[in-house]
């Protein structure tokens, strides 16, 4: 076979075109000629009748460092999410404390703990809550959360921003989608206690009227925040279930 630049006899095979050549010079100028890089496709395709165990090896030898390069692309991501994480979540429970308000993180595996999204903003100086919202009660109880909820906002417009959530429900639009903002009230769980045999949640009513940074520490003298807020939202014919 001759050489592809100076028709010489040849002694390689370019990986990529397959053009043969006889020497360094010769290898250098066929890449500036036809415009290869000399470096083989990974997938190029081979017709079957050429596949050999040597091409089935490079092959094999392809995908493992595909799948070390993947592995070694998710522990990094990982560490760094978990490292940012954990950083969050101090920042976080170091500004609870300072605003007094009883929050306590459930463990890592925990779903709620790993759906908990809120954060303390330095730059702003204000907590935004990953907040759980509960429409109605028993078996018509409808759930939904929201993020990015800035402590310093009224009550009325995170309620506002909840109903916007569940107007993407379709139970909801069936049952609920006539529903305003001033027709709901806000409750919290504080408790539980046993009436005869039976064993009867505990309410307290909010007003929306109020920012989240001044309900909280109120609502954490009487129960915990378990990760982040979870709000009851009920209309005029729901409050028999709310009101002791």
């Amino acid at each position: 076979m001759e050489c592809c630049i100076c028709q010489k006899p040849s002694k390689y095979k370019c990986p990529e075109c397959s053009f043969r050549s006889c020497s360094a010079d010769c290898v250098k100028a066929h890449k500036i000629v036809y415009g290869c890089t000399g470096i083989a496709k990974p997938l190029k395709f081979i017709p079957l009748k050429d596949f050999t165990e040597n091409k089935l090896r490079k092959d094999m030898n392809f995908l493992m460092n595909i799948i070390r390069d993947s592995d070694k692309s998710y522990k990094m991501v990982t560490k760094l999410s978990r490292n940012d994480s954990r950083k969050r979540f101090s920042y976080l429970i170091t500004e609870c404390k300072n605003k007094k308000i009883n929050l306590r993180l459930m463990p890592k595996a925990m779903k709620r703990h790993q759906q908990n999204t809120s954060l303390y903003d330095k730059s702003e100086q204000v907590i935004i809550w990953h907040i759980e919202w509960k429409f109605g009660y028993g078996s018509k109880e409808i759930i939904c959360e929201t993020s990015g909820n800035k402590e310093n906002v009224m009550m009325k417009d995170l309620v506002q921003n909840a109903l916007e959530s569940f107007k993407k429900m379709p139970i909801y639009v069936m049952d609920y989608n006539e529903v305003v903002v001033d027709e709901l009230r806000v409750f919290y769980l504080i408790g539980k206690k046993k009436v005869r045999e039976n064993v009867k949640c505990l309410f307290m009513e909010l007003d929306k009227g109020r920012s989240l940074d001044k309900v909280l520490p109120e609502l954490s003298d009487m129960a915990e925040v378990v990760e982040y807020p979870t709000f009851y939202l009920a209309r005029s014919e729901d409050l028999a279930y709310f009101l002791v």
